[in-house]
């Protein structure tokens, strides 16, 4: 299911510090309860986790529990924080992960698609971003 995202600057104090990611129209019945702490990741490009097992709770048990989705090898960078909104969320990603651009750069709109994967001993429904690639998170290239 291909989704609209949202990545908003985060600027304090004139500086760029990371950037906001807003998932919208994923609930359109209503948010289901969600955990707060999720894990962004790379497999060709970023992808943030929506849901996980409850017990997969830290870096470690993520890289231990989902070392592929879909096949292709994950890099679980960190662990983000998500925020419930209406129908979507949003998630903060800091400049350790997302090289934050200037302080004049301007809202971006892509698409994401949102994704199952199965496990022994449970699942994940992530969203992929295909406009942030390795070049992006390595700062080769800019976000636009």
């Amino acid at each position: 299911m291909n989704v609209p995202i949202s990545l908003c600057p985060h600027i304090d104090k004139e500086k760029p510090k990371g950037y906001y990611i807003t998932a919208q129209r994923l609930f359109p019945e209503g948010q289901p309860v969600i955990f707060r702490q999720q894990f962004a990741g790379y497999m060709n490009h970023l992808i943030l986790t929506l849901a996980h097992q409850s017990t997969w709770n830290t870096l470690l048990k993520m890289v231990l529990h989902a070392p592929l989705l879909d096949g292709v090898p994950v890099n679980w960078l960190a662990p983000i924080k998500q925020y419930r909104m209406g129908t979507g969320v949003r998630f903060y990603l800091p400049g350790s992960i997302l090289k934050p651009g200037s302080a004049e750069d301007e809202k971006i709109e892509t698409m994401g698609i949102i994704r199952r994967a199965w496990f022994k001993s449970g699942d994940i429904i992530y969203v992929d971003i295909p406009l942030i690639d390795a070049n992006v998170l390595l700062g080769k290239k800019e976000l636009k």
